[in-house]
């Protein structure tokens, strides 16, 4: 592993050394260093079908729990990215803007629903949501929603936006 860390770091424009290092992250279960390289791998081809479907297949099993920066431009798949501002009454002399990052369709395994052992339930789809950390220079997960079949899509984008939204105003208020 650390030769291919080390070949990737020597040759970084080299795509099958990235893939090849993005696979042995993902056997070792480090999602989201494979997220990242798979990245990589779509920043030098964008086309790059192979890399597109290993991030679906990487999301549809765990949500990473960091994403580089590069994820909001080259998610291969329905995001939206937008940046939240609190009001100065939220957030008395900040004028620090703060990203989000959104999957607009949920993940679930093509062959049917998830079991969520905590709780007991099933639910056809998770929503993920990401908020921008200046200081790690990173994507963090903050939000996890799970839905059902019965769930429309539309009210389960919006309530994602406002659980995000109400994380980043309480962010805001302690910091």
């Amino acid at each position: 592993m650390s030769d291919l860390k080390q070949a990737v770091a020597q040759r970084p424009s080299d795509v099958q050394l990235r893939r090849l290092l993005a696979e042995a992250y993902a056997g070792r279960g480090f999602v989201e260093e494979a997220v990242a390289e798979y990245l990589a791998v779509l920043e030098l081809g964008p086309t790059d079908s192979v890399a597109r479907e290993r991030l679906q297949s990487l999301f549809a099993r765990r949500a990473p729990r960091w994403l580089p920066e590069a994820a909001a431009k080259l998610l291969p798949f329905p995001h939206v990215a937008w940046d939240f501002k609190p009001t100065p009454t939220l957030a008395p002399g900040q004028a620090v803007r703060r990203g989000v990052l959104r999957t607009v369709a949920g993940f679930a395994p093509s062959e049917g629903q998830r079991f969520d052992p905590a709780h007991g339930w099933f639910f056809a789809a998770a929503d993920y949501a990401y908020a921008w950390s200046p200081k790690s220079r990173r994507w963090l997960l903050r939000i996890r929603a799970h839905r059902d079949t019965a769930t429309s899509p539309e009210l389960a984008e919006a309530a994602l936006a406002a659980l995000i939204s109400l994380y980043e105003v309480a962010r805001h208020r302690v910091a």
